[in-house]
């Protein structure tokens, strides 16, 4: 694993962390809520074997990322821009994990021609919409509806334990026989460090569900790069449903479903099938 500060433009600094192949193909990432740069490392053989290169960026509060107070998802937009315009890529490959989704799916729209394919793996869909708001699971609707009418309390939560982290905890303890297969030790170990790069600080966690709750449904209309959905059909944290509408609003995407898998599953088996698609369509172009 490599590691860079870029210093940005206004003055913000961005940690990255670069998996895989250091001279392979470029492929942005994206992570989940409560986690970091880090959790990249769970594709990080997938990447080696298929000649890719993960470029895994902590969003501003995250990990050694300077906070943004003021983000939104085109000031990410912006960032993804300048982390292209460091590395000289003209265009690659985007992957989203969960609520770092809609990251993903608004930078693909705003950055038009620049993201080659986008990659949805248990994406969170577009909060403004009442039943997929409705759907999702207590431990992430919480949080989003407190965000609006509490935001201390949030802070206060976190001081006192990792939310994401308990999330976390409590999935795992719940695996299936079948899940275990890919939801290793090894990778638990993984996603555990991702968690607890950014356990020092309550402030990624808070701008995001803030960000989150903000209309971004539109954006996807706007897509016009091939787009894979990954979803499980067992995920109870982010339901199917919410694959499905994303698939249903992005006019040239694929919607791929993994039976029995839940959300931590989901995310393990989609970042390396994506992975793999990714290497795949290079082969093919």
């Amino acid at each position: 694993m490599k590691q860079l500060a870029l210093s940005l433009r206004d003055g913000r600094m961005l940690s990255i962390s670069m998996f895989g192949d250091p001279d392979g193909t470029p492929v942005l990432y994206v992570h989940g809520v409560g986690s970091s740069r880090l959790e990249a490392a769970i594709g990080e053989e997938a990447a080696a074997s298929n000649s890719l290169r993960i470029i895994s960026v902590d969003r501003p509060g995250y990990g050694l990322s300077t906070p943004d107070p003021h983000g939104t998802f085109l000031q990410f937009s912006k960032d993804i821009d300048e982390v292209m315009n460091h590395f000289e890529i003209q265009r690659c490959s985007l992957i989203g994990v969960g609520c770092g989704g809609p990251y993903a799916a608004t930078s693909t729209s705003l950055l038009k021609g620049r993201i080659s394919e986008l990659h949805l793996v248990g994406s969170l869909g577009p909060t403004e919409d009442p039943e997929l708001f409705r759907l999702l699971d207590t431990s992430l609707k919480a949080p989003l509806q407190t965000i609006q009418e509490a935001p201390e309390l949030l802070r206060s939560r976190w001081e006192q334990t990792n939310m994401e982290d308990k999330i976390f905890q409590t999935e795992s303890e719940q695996l299936s026989r079948e899940e275990q297969q890919y939801v290793t030790p090894f990778i638990l170990d993984k996603w555990r460090f991702a968690v607890q790069e950014s356990a020092h600080s309550a402030e990624g966690f808070l701008r995001d569900l803030q960000t989150l709750m903000t209309p971004w449904a539109y954006h996807l209309e706007n897509i016009d790069t091939p787009a894979y959905i990954w979803a499980g059909e067992e995920d109870e944290i982010i339901p199917l449903r919410h694959a499905v509408y994303l698939a249903n609003h992005i006019e040239r995407s694929t919607l791929e479903t993994f039976p029995g898998m839940g959300h931590i599953a989901t995310e393990v088996l989609g970042i390396n099938t994506a992975l793999q698609q990714i290497s795949k369509n290079r082969a093919l172009s």
